[in-house]
């Protein structure tokens, strides 16, 4: 069929058309050849990008900030990107805030729990890098009940070095916070805790959440979160975390009307400490009022302003 073939193109002169036909074959095969390893590269490239996608969108991040990395991977394509439902992280419980504290003070309240009414006095002094803390409850027909605190303090406020509960000024148990060696020893247990940065004692969250919300204006919105690591009286330490709920005209025990700032703190649990504070917005972001309760009504700690002392 070949000779054929040959003897046909040689008697009719039809070599011309052969040869082209064999020069369009190349040139289609060069063109094929040029295609190839752009569609290579293409392919290659698609499969890079492919997994950086992949990684910003599985990563542990709130979903706009994974639709903007998912975007600036796109460039300008007008391809519209899905981003996926990612859980809030769990804040951690070391979280550490600006903080301006207040003047020394010495703050009075009418105290309320179980039917019954006393006092208490929340006093406050501060001087060269060092403080002490202490609020007195004075229960009628019993003896008085100090929560006591001091350390030191700085720009990120309160730091505690010994916590003290105390009846008629004899401390029956403490909490050391032993910054060096990062621990927190309890006299009620004989086992330690790590020490984690920020953490306030049973007293001191008390003046380290005015001074938080004192020194940060974001924090004052309604809706904002904010979290303490508190230790309980086990030298266990909890993440309290206070939620913003916005500004409350509040009045005070004498009828004065005081513009507040409500903060909340909700339980864990059956028995952990539900906890409600109004900070005096016009004062230096002090408590006006504290309500603190455990699962039971009739044990639910109120405190509510009455005046002050040595405060300017």
């Amino acid at each position: 069929l070949l000779l054929v073939v040959v003897v046909h193109g040689y008697l009719l002169g039809r070599w011309p058309h052969w040869s082209w036909g064999l020069r369009a074959s190349s040139s289609a095969a060069n063109v094929r050849w040029v295609e190839a390893p752009l569609v290579a590269q293409v392919q290659q490239a698609t499969k890079r990008q492919a997994p950086v996608l992949d990684q910003q969108t599985t990563m542990h991040l709130p979903a706009k900030t994974a639709l903007v990395g998912a975007s600036r991977q796109a460039g300008n394509s007008t391809a519209s990107v899905t981003p996926p439902i990612v859980p809030e992280s769990t804040p951690s419980a070391a979280s550490v805030y600006a903080a301006t504290l207040p003047p020394p003070f010495e703050r009075q309240f009418v105290a309320r729990r179980g039917g019954q009414q006393g006092q208490a006095v929340l006093s406050f002094e501060n001087q060269e890098g060092a403080y002490h803390l202490r609020l007195d409850l004075q229960w009628p027909g019993k003896p008085v009940q100090t929560r006591a605190s001091r350390g030191e303090h700085d720009g990120l406020g309160l730091a505690p070095e010994r916590y003290t509960d105390e009846k008629d000024g004899r401390a029956w148990r403490a909490t050391n916070f032993e910054r060096q060696a990062g621990r927190i020893s309890n006299s009620a247990s004989a086992q330690s805790r790590d020490l984690e940065r920020g953490a306030q004692d049973r007293v001191s969250w008390l003046v380290q959440l005015s001074a938080i919300v004192a020194a940060n204006p974001a924090l004052r919105v309604p809706g904002a979160t904010l979290h303490l690591p508190v230790v309980g009286a086990r030298g266990d330490v909890q993440a309290w975390q206070f939620s913003v709920l916005g500004l409350e005209a509040l009045r005070a025990e004498k009828g004065e009307e005081r513009r507040t700032l409500h903060l909340r703190r909700a339980p864990e649990g059956l028995y952990d400490h539900a906890v409600d504070v109004w900070l005096d917005v016009q004062q230096y972001g002090l408590p006006v009022r504290v309500h603190i309760e455990n699962g039971q009504t009739d044990s639910a700690l109120d405190l509510l302003w009455v005046g002050d002392e040595n405060l300017p």
